[in-house]
């Protein structure tokens, strides 16, 4: 991967300032509605200035190894002339050294919107929604501020020039410093901090990731009066989420009034007591507020953070131990005895680590835990070799680890999109000389992020070209901003001989993005290869990035296909081999504890060879169904597994509905409604599930049920489908049904599993 390129000085340097995740304001800076400030520029012969061009503010150089024949398109606009000499002397000498690319930069947003420690500071509508709860903000309760919108000509800030002649401040809207501080609080240092403490030294209501929800992921202390009045009714939850989830521990805060206790010991203990009361808070504060501070967390965190605040845990474990030994002292003072005071400290150092790896145990057992392999060697065994595009680090890592530590599928090139925004990721891709993965452009050319965006001419021609044509033309320009001269591009479509014509102004506006441009160039430079290559896209990929490729992708288990070279015989070769090339856990037995990311892994599974059965289904081969519904059952069975909801592109796939729904068609198509008895019994599980869910959520106050997880939510919004799948299936059992079904004819193809 070879993330951020840190090959050099410089490159080590931006790659140690996390440069490449950007950056939020820390003590003072901009707030949601801040907009960046517009230039006010006056043209000859004409009365009112133009706003088109943003502000920047200036920051450091940026040097790079110089690579013969780089092209350079700086978007500061901050080099000078003898920058961009000096780059082209030594680039054209070929010499070794560095060059400066461009200067860093951030836009000047109104300065009347920013605040001393802001909290609230993204603008995305879900953002905005999540601040909504968290920090009761909306525009009726900010602060409504007259903003300013560029800089005049002696360097304040100013509304702009209307068509009157005169200056005038739109209103916009600034978070109130109660609301900043209800942030900070509530979900900083409350939920992403101390929860996590909480966690740790009180108890752990479950193990499934949590994002503000009452149902997933809060703390619990063990005793039902205060966890009942925090969460609701625990025993009213579904078993699998409350008492018989692995991933509740419960301690009943010994460990965290042990701390407490070991706290008190230290601050009455002299002065070396209170010297080590100093230091212990120092390492506390430093290794866990301070990082909260710093950090600066958003809403909606894509996994639960616990881990960076370890420093912390390890200095609160030692207040622990203080503790313990305040309470020996304690019973020795009552008892008079060494003895006392011996067997307490005994027994509260022995006790509380048992407890706890008592509890523990099971949510920690590592045993067989073997399914992200297997998971990432189905996707690359059951496909020919070709180009996967993934992304997300639980997809990702495990292809990447089975194909270089496993050596399974390693005729696959494997290919991130959350990276592929980036150059030196590209880069590094045409430098890997992977056999089924080539680029028209060379390093040369997009090393220096000469491509970030590339604008789309107004005037560009709509006759529509090969889409090889338009690149090299797009690559032959050597200087300046990159621009496309046709909007129109064609490429095969299902079969070489059909065509799909993509519309580029239409599918990413005036400037296409780095990423899609490098996706059109794989495309575009694959299918010049005598014998292209399938390009697979994940199914959990969303479904904006390959839009354009909608009408020539055909569906096989794991992901949507382009495989122009591939008639309709050979795609149904790939689906039946890929559908057969899915096994089971490596080794041969699920594991005892399945946490929320593998049971993810396991229904991702399961569904595909469900979407497999569903494809076999409607090209008329219910037998091949048959078979895929029976293997998909048996292999990940539906008692461990729960029938549950994924994501899939941009939508929610629910995999035991489906299979329901497959199974009983196939039923159907076969005169076999004896196979639906199983059927019956996994649609019945999950109701029980879905209908202790509702259950619930009816018994939480009015006030609190919006804070119930949108998985429970969709859980109990099945129950009318599970209903109506389980009265189709009792009527086919009882001879009742008089249905028929339309899909096509059968055929008897083979499996061999």
């Amino acid at each position: 991967m070879n993330q951020g390129a840190p090959a050099d000085i410089f490159a080590f340097q931006r790659y140690v300032a996390r440069e490449q995740y950007g950056s939020r304001p820390l003590i003072y800076g901009q707030t949601p509605y801040s907009t960046p400030m517009l230039r006010e520029d006056f043209k000859p012969g004409q009365d009112l200035p133009v706003y088109t061009k943003y502000i920047l503010k200036k920051k450091g150089a940026q040097y790079v190894p110089a690579i013969p024949d780089a092209r350079i398109n700086p978007r500061s606009g901050f080099l000078t002339k003898n920058d961009s000499d000096a780059n082209s002397r030594i680039i054209s000498e070929q010499k070794h050294g560095y060059i400066l690319r461009d200067y860093s930069f951030s836009q000047i947003t109104s300065p009347e919107l920013d605040m001393w420690l802001p909290r609230i500071t993204g603008s995305d509508p879900g953002l905005l929604k999540s601040y909504e709860s968290w920090a009761g903000m909306d525009r009726e309760s900010m602060t409504r501020v007259e903003i300013s919108e560029t800089i005049d000509s002696l360097g304040n800030p100013a509304g702009k020039i209307g068509a009157d002649g005169k200056r005038h401040k739109p209103v916009s809207f600034r978070p109130t410093y109660l609301q900043n501080l209800r942030m900070m609080g509530a979900y900083q240092v409350y939920y992403m901090y101390f929860r996590y403490l909480l966690w740790n030294f009180a108890g752990r209501q479950n193990d499934i990731p949590s994002t503000g929800e009452i149902d997933h992921g809060n703390f619990i202390t063990g005793f039902s009066v205060i966890d009942d009045a925090m969460l609701g009714l625990q025993d009213r939850m579904p078993e699998s989420a409350s008492f018989d989830n692995p991933g509740r521990n419960v301690y009943y805060c010994i460990p965290f009034i042990l701390g407490i206790i070991g706290i008190c010991y230290l601050s009455f203990s002299g002065r070396r007591g209170r010297r080590t009361l100093a230091v212990t808070t120092m390492f506390f504060l430093m290794t866990g507020l301070a990082i909260v501070v710093y950090l600066n967390q958003t809403p909606g965190e894509p996994r639960e953070r616990d881990y960076s605040f370890i420093g912390s845990y390890m200095a609160f474990s030692i207040w622990i131990a203080f503790g313990m030994l305040a309470l020996g002292e304690a019973v020795g003072r009552v008892t008079r005895s060494y003895k006392g005071t011996l067997t307490a400290t005994v027994i509260a150092a022995a006790g509380i680590p048992l407890l706890m790896a008592c509890r523990n145990f099971d949510d920690h057992n590592r045993a067989l835990r073997s399914e992200p392999v297997s998971f990432a060697s189905n996707i690359l065994s059951s496909t020919p070799e070709g180009i996967i595009f993934t992304q997300g680090d639980n997809f990702t890592f495990p292809l990447w680890y089975a194909q270089e530590t496993e050596g399974i599928g390693k005729g696959h090139a494997v290919i991130d999109l959350s990276y592929l925004s980036t150059p030196e990721y590209v880069v590094n891709l045409m430098k890997q000389w992977h056999p089924a993965l080539s680029f028209t452009a060379s390093p040369a050319d997009v090393a220096f992020g000469a491509y970030a965006f590339t604008r789309i001419s107004p005037e560009a021609d709509t006759v529509p070209i090969p889409l090889i044509e338009a690149l090299r033309e797009l690559y032959s320009q050597k200087s300046g901003a990159p621009v496309l001269q046709h909007s129109k591009v064609i490429i095969p479509a299902y079969t070489k001989t059909d065509s799909l014509i993509i519309d580029l102004r239409k599918e990413f506006g005036g400037n296409m993005k780095f990423r899609h441009l490098m996706l059109l160039d794989i495309i575009a430079t694959n299918l010049q290869k005598e014998n292209p290559v399938p390009l697979y896209f994940l199914t959990s990929i969303s479904g904006s990035f390959h839009h354009f490729l909608s009408d020539a992708l055909r569906p096989l288990p794991y992901s949507d296909v382009y495989a122009p070279a591939a008639d309709s015989v050979s795609y149904q070769k790939m689906l039946l081999e890929s559908a057969n090339g899915i096994s089971g856990n490596r080794d041969s037995r699920l594991p005892d504890y399945i946490e929320p990311v593998v049971e993810d892994q396991y229904r991702r599974q399961r569904g595909a060879l469900v979407r497999a059965a569903r494809i076999s289904l409607d090209c008329g081969q219910p037998s091949l169904a048959d078979s895929l519904l029976r293997k998909a059952a048996r292999l990940f069975p539906f008692e461990r597994i729960p029938g549950g909801s994924y994501t899939v592109a941009d939508s929610t796939f629910h995999e035991g509905l489906e299979f329901a729904d497959v199974a009983i068609k196939t039923a159907r198509k076969l005169g076999q409604p004896e196979m639906l008895r199983p059927v019956v019994s996994i649609l019945n599980r999950m109701k029980e599930t879905a209908a202790g869910w509702r259950e619930y959520h009816a018994m939480l106050p009015p006030e609190r049920r919006s804070t119930v997880s949108d998985d429970s939510r969709r859980l109990i919004l099945s129950i009318p489908a599970i209903d109506s799948l389980l009265k189709e299936t009792e009527a086919i059992l009882s001879g009742t049904d008089s249905r028929e079904d339309v899909s096509a004819k059968a055929s008897t193809p083979t499996s061999q599993n």
